[in-house]
């Protein structure tokens, strides 16, 4: 089965808050689709970035905890997250 890359399915309009990307640094997942997304929505005013995680592959939660927790933290507790979602 061909998997299509996020960036051609991920649209600006659909989306309504910031956005993150942590990729580990040995993933098996190709970063640069990530920061294509990034780079596109920046372009659009948006707030979007991309992290990766030093010694960590596809599940750097497991091999990096401490780094991806204070990335997840930092991306959460940011104030750009302050923004409210229409229910």
């Amino acid at each position: 089965m061909l998997v299509r890359p996020l960036v051609d399915k991920l649209l600006l309009e659909n989306v309504k808050m910031p956005l993150t990307f942590i990729y580990g640094e040995h993933d098996w997942m190709d970063y640069r689709n990530g920061l294509g997304i990034v780079k596109r929505f920046k372009e659009k005013g948006c707030t979007a970035d991309l992290h990766r995680v030093p010694n960590g592959g596809h599940q750097m939660f497991m091999e990096n905890p401490d780094e991806f927790s204070r990335i997840l933290i930092e991306s959460l507790t940011s104030r750009q997250c302050e923004q409210t979602l229409p229910l």
